[in-house]
């Protein structure tokens, strides 16, 4: 954004579409994940993170914003997702001292 010179309201709305994600998925993530098998939904979950950020290639100019609008939405509820779906898995697949490491790695990262 900064060396396309986009201006502030530009700057300001990518902030908040970065945002927005983490807030309407909150409610309804937890269903998401429980109603889908865990590897089907993560290797969904990152191969439309592939193509979105591939697509980032694409945004040279300030005429295509709106794609880099919807690119950085859609990529961050697909990274809502997976993360909850990461979480939900190691709790069941890891021993309780072993989750307990594996969070406090997660919670650097």
């Amino acid at each position: 954004m900064v060396e396309l010179n986009a201006p502030t309201w530009a700057t300001a709305t990518s902030a908040m579409l970065a945002f927005l994600p983490g807030v309407l998925l909150a409610p309804i993530n937890g269903v998401i994940v429980e109603k889908n098998k865990p590897k089907k939904l993560l290797l969904s979950m990152i191969s439309i993170e592939l193509i979105s950020i591939f697509c980032l290639i694409f945004v040279t100019s300030l005429s295509i914003l709106w794609l880099l609008f919807i690119l950085i939405f859609i990529r961050l509820c697909v990274a809502s997702i997976y993360f909850q779906a990461e979480m939900s898995l190691l709790a069941k697949i890891l021993t309780p001292q072993e989750l307990k490491l594996a969070n406090e790695m997660h919670s650097v990262i």
